[in-house]
């Protein structure tokens, strides 16, 4: 005996999956199109939301939720000190600091600093930046993102709604392949929509629950340099050697003083020398710079930095003389408040006389000023 065919339930479940498709697209579109369009949103069940209970009317004012930013620029006496006061006051509110800018190292005469803490301890931080710094500009601004909430938790429920009206569609018996994949392609669809919702969601919370300040911190008294060296003074202790003394004596021992510029790059330098043989004592004034090698250190190391330089200058040898020196030196040890080298010269003397050429090797010692 042959049985009556049994109904395909193909055309009611995919009339059914249409019509939940449809609810879908309208649950993502209110979630997107909730801020423009008010009388929507006002027009749907509201679902429980932050501060109301389930079962309230849909028209019960929404909770308060405000997102605070502010910029605050503010002279002070010491920035590092007002810097690490500041720091200490937000880790006892409970906020962090997530940037800090500063100029002038441990001088600094600007520091910039972006914070986050509480909507309850901003306040107390802002009141304490009136009563010790001089405030130059101040801009505090509260923007209202209760509906924008209220939105996204109405969108999330309506798209929760539909996934589980599909996924109990998905669990129908008898559905072909084809229905199963349309299915869950809407399903995952919707699950990413969730997602973003969510994740949109909690940016602004995490917005609301910290307020966000900017503070500029300026020196009263403007940039701090520190102290500057203006120039270097210094003793020298000198040996001549004449490369063709004749009858005279080839070594003489002098000593001199030296006033140079940081750097070595310009200096005067007198050196005298004792008399030998009845010879009154020779004397040698030079003004004169060097400078360093960028593939030697370029003069930045505290040991050991080489130089080259050339010198003019006047010489009394026997007689008067114009004086001509190449140098080579090597800085043995320097810091900003000493310098210690040696260098040797080779020194022409142009004079009545006929030339002279004599090394001067030095042993030199300066300090800043």
């Amino acid at each position: 005996m042959t049985q009556p065919a049994t109904p395909s339930p193909r055309p009611l479940v995919m009339s059914l999956a249409f019509a939940l498709g449809l609810a879908a697209c309208g649950a993502a579109s209110s979630a997107s199109m909730a801020p423009s369009m008010p009388s929507m949103a006002a027009a749907a069940p509201a679902p429980a939301v932050a501060g109301m209970q389930s079962g309230e009317s849909s028209t019960q004012a929404m909770p308060e939720a405000l997102v605070i930013e502010g910029a605050i620029t503010a002279r002070v006496d010491e920035v590092g000190k007002a810097t690490e006061e500041i720091r200490e006051r937000v880790s006892a509110a409970g906020g962090r600091i997530i940037e800090e800018r500063g100029q002038g190292a441990a001088t600094g005469w600007n520091t910039f600093i972006k914070l986050r803490v509480e909507p309850e301890g901003l306040h107390g931080l802002v009141e304490w930046l009136g009563e010790n710094t001089e405030i130059v500009s101040k801009t505090i601004s509260a923007e209202d993102v209760s509906k924008e909430l209220f939105d996204q938790e109405l969108a999330l429920e309506n798209l929760g709604k539909t996934m589980a009206r599909l996924q109990a569609l998905l669990d129908h018996e008898g559905l072909d392949i084809e229905a199963i994949l349309k299915i869950e392609t809407e399903l995952t669809r919707i699950r990413a929509q969730i997602e973003s919702i969510k994740g949109s969601q909690r940016f602004l919370k995490d917005r609301v629950a910290f307020a966000t300040l900017a503070i500029t911190l300026e020196r009263k008294d403007g940039v701090n340099h520190g102290p500057e060296t203006k120039f270097m003074p210094g003793a020298r202790l000198a040996m001549m050697h004449l490369i063709d003394p004749g009858a005279r004596s080839a070594n003489r021992l002098g000593y001199g003083i030296v006033i140079s510029s940081p750097e070595h790059r310009a200096s005067y330098e007198l050196d005298i020398f004792e008399g030998v043989d009845g010879d009154k004592r020779a004397i040698v004034a030079t003004v004169g710079g060097a400078a360093y090698s960028d593939h030697l250190g370029g003069g930045r190391r505290s040991w050991l930095n080489p130089y080259l330089g050339l010198r003019t200058g006047y010489g009394r040898l026997g007689g008067s003389n114009f004086v001509l020196a190449a140098e080579a030196g090597v800085e043995l040890f320097k810091n900003k408040f000493m310098i210690l080298d040696l260098n040797v010269r080779a020194t022409s003397f142009f004079g009545k006389g006929g030339p002279d050429v004599a090394l001067i090797p030095a042993a030199q010692a300066s300090i800043s000023f």
